[in-house]
């Protein structure tokens, strides 16, 4: 084996060795996105990305207008929010027990996963949706 194949060997078995979480963010920084940020910058931000990406989901289903009108509201405010540089110049203060409610957040997407398979009779593996998402994603950067 020369040296480039044992290279791409060992990466590979790190690679193999990486859970799904490790994979997506080293994918989400080939992107770019922690270029710049300190990882409390990029973890706050995280939250504004995932409202955005919340509210999104939510255009795509049949809610009441009222609702719909507001996710809206908040889905620009949420997109600007995380664009916008000067807002985050500063080392944000995150309770120590923040990962709980992250991983609220989580619970709440498998089983919106799960019944987005059942109602459509097409399930998925959300976790290697998103891996393959983050993947498709890196050539197009930072928008």
């Amino acid at each position: 084996m020369n040296l480039q194949q044992q290279a791409m060997y060992a990466q590979q078995q790190q690679r193999a060795q990486q859970t799904a979480q490790e994979r997506i963010v080293e994918l989400v920084t080939a992107r770019g996105h922690l270029d710049g940020w300190t990882w409390w910058q990029f973890f706050v931000r995280q939250i504004c990305k995932a409202l955005e990406e919340l509210c999104e989901l939510a255009a795509m289903a049949t809610l009441p207008p009222h609702l719909q009108a507001h996710l809206a509201a908040l889905e620009n405010v949420a997109r600007s929010t995380f664009n916008d540089h000067d807002l985050w110049q500063y080392e944000p203060q995150v309770s120590p027990y923040a990962w709980k409610e992250l991983a609220d957040l989580l619970v709440t997407v498998f089983c919106a996963a799960q019944a987005l398979g059942e109602v459509t009779g097409q399930p998925f593996d959300i976790v290697q949706v998103a891996v393959e998402k983050a993947a498709a994603d890196v050539s197009r950067g930072v928008r």
